[in-house]
């Protein structure tokens, strides 16, 4: 199974990311201790308990699904770093995309559609 959050952009080739091994591959987060659930790839079944398990006292304690994804799957895989760039970490800083990148992340503010016309991201969206 491979999940992409809706609000990421691919700008190259996912085959490495959709045949990498392990059973549940998933990415630290730019900006706290966990795991970042952008992007994730898992075996058939292994994660089940994710959603099965999840209570409304579970949601009312934690700050997100994140946070839940990090207590669960404290030893969880991750991607290689260049893979999967933070948009407010890597790219924007930098004025570019980071070399290697094959998706790029927009979590919080801002989302690709809140860019002003004529950014260097317009590249990525034409290639689409």
């Amino acid at each position: 199974m491979l999940y992409f959050d809706l609000d990421v952009t691919i700008i190259d080739s996912i085959n490495e990311i959709a045949a990498y091994p392990g059973q549940f591959v998933t990415l630290r987060d730019w900006l706290t201790l966990g795991f970042n659930s952008s992007v994730m790839l898992w075996d058939a079944g292994i994660a089940d308990h994710l959603y099965r398990d999840l209570t409304l006292a579970d949601m009312n304690r934690l700050h997100g699904d994140q946070d839940w994804l990090t207590e669960r799957f404290p030893s969880a895989a991750t991607f290689p770093r260049s893979w999967v760039v933070s948009y407010k970490v890597n790219v924007r800083p930098k004025g570019r995309v980071p070399d290697g990148a094959k998706v790029i992340v927009w979590h919080g503010v801002p989302k690709p559609w809140q860019l002003p016309a004529g950014h260097f991201m317009e590249k990525y969206e034409e290639a689409a």
